[in-house]
């Protein structure tokens, strides 16, 4: 039988979220000079070395939707082929940061999520995947176009891509003497070689739109007016307070 949800704000992940596809090079670099597998715990202290890479003031954001939670969901749509562990990690470490589990569900790249239909993003496939019915507010974020924009069943909006360039005098400056150093590095100019080679390498995000400062207000209105369709008229909570993000 299908669980009846009537509103969902779904999130994309790549330069959505933040800037994970330039991280995922630092990330990889590491991993590439260690002995050993990266875990969870090796990410969080990475990531937490290098904040700037997720899309400012999102945590703010996920904080606000947890706060005014009222039965709405909350679901990651991705198309990332990193595999569900680099996407669990995401999703572990924006959970940890704001104290709350506030992802309903994730649902995978196709190769990795049997529920899809298909590699593009559509309504069909938000159904399916989250096996609801009675779907009445689907307010979708995502820096690319895809197939759900055209719905009008779905109020999307089409964010410009947050992509932070590393640069790797930076990271290694970062990560000298560090834990992750300690741990993983052996090699140090070995891998400062590496870093440079892949960010001088790197073709991201040539010739698309960019973030700006004026984007964090276009996306916390929309975030606002989600929870101010989906929060009842009888509720104190429908004059909701905006986000916070000073």
């Amino acid at each position: 039988m299908k669980k009846t949800t009537n509103d969902i704000i779904v999130w994309d992940v790549d330069e959505t979220l933040g800037s994970f596809a330039t991280f995922s090079d630092i990330y990889n670099a590491i991993e590439y000079s260690s002995k050993n597998d990266l875990t969870y715990d090796d990410f969080r202290d990475i990531l937490d070395m290098f904040p700037e890479y997720i899309r400012p003031k999102l945590l703010k954001y996920f904080r606000y939707l947890n706060k005014n939670k009222n039965g709405y969901k909350v679901v990651i749509y991705t198309n990332n082929m990193g595999g569900r562990q680099w996407i669990d990690y995401i999703k572990q470490y924006i959970e940890e940061k704001i104290k709350s589990k506030i992802f309903d569900d994730v649902i995978y790249a196709y190769s990795s999520d049997a529920r899809r239909s298909s590699d593009n993003k559509t309504y069909g496939d938000l159904h399916r995947c989250l096996d609801v019915s009675n779907l009445r507010h689907v307010y979708f974020i995502d820096d690319q176009p895809h197939i759900i924009k055209n719905d009008k069943r779905v109020k999307y909006l089409q964010i410009p891509a947050y992509v932070i360039y590393p640069a790797a005098i930076d990271v290694g400056g970062r990560l000298l003497n560090s834990k992750i150093h300690k741990r993983h590095i052996k090699n140090f100019p070995v891998f400062l070689g590496l870093i440079k080679s892949i960010f001088e390498s790197s073709m991201h995000f040539e010739g698309e739109v960019l973030y700006s400062k004026l984007d964090d207000k276009v996306l916390e209105n929309f975030v606002h007016d989600f929870v101010r369709k989906t929060t009842p008229r009888n509720n104190n909570t429908r004059k909701s307070k905006r986000i916070g993000v000073n």
